[in-house]
């Protein structure tokens, strides 16, 4: 709770939760618990026993602060999260840039094949 208070200062909104008693905070984090539990346990029921002939997306944030240069240095940016993975994972892989830097339709490659070494 005080990690979004400090984000809604942050952007100079009021604070959720400054105001609470540490009872009535407890009665909240016990309640949202109880909830979130019930969301993960939902989401656990849905997962397939197999991913046989199933598409998986996995999903890389450039990070690096703003104005960062490239490549961005480990342990951020695609160049880093890419070589954690796997060569099972990478031989089946297509890449695709689309959202990640700004470009006009015609720029867009699309995705293509991944070359790896």
């Amino acid at each position: 709770m005080t990690r979004i208070d400090r984000a809604r200062c942050i952007l100079h909104l009021r604070p959720y939760f400054v105001g609470m008693t540490d009872e009535v905070k407890a009665g909240l984090a016990h309640e949202l618990d109880e909830e979130c539990a019930g969301v993960i346990r939902e989401k656990n029921a849905g997962i397939p026993d197999t991913l046989e002939g199933k598409t998986v997306v996995i999903e890389f944030a450039r990070g690096g602060p703003e104005g960062s240069n490239y490549p961005i240095a480990q342990p951020q940016g695609y160049q880093y999260s890419l070589s954690l993975l796997s060569r099972d994972i990478l031989s089946n892989a297509a890449c695709s840039t689309s959202g990640s830097l700004p470009r006009s339709p015609a720029q867009e490659p699309g995705p293509r094949q991944a070359q790896w070494r």
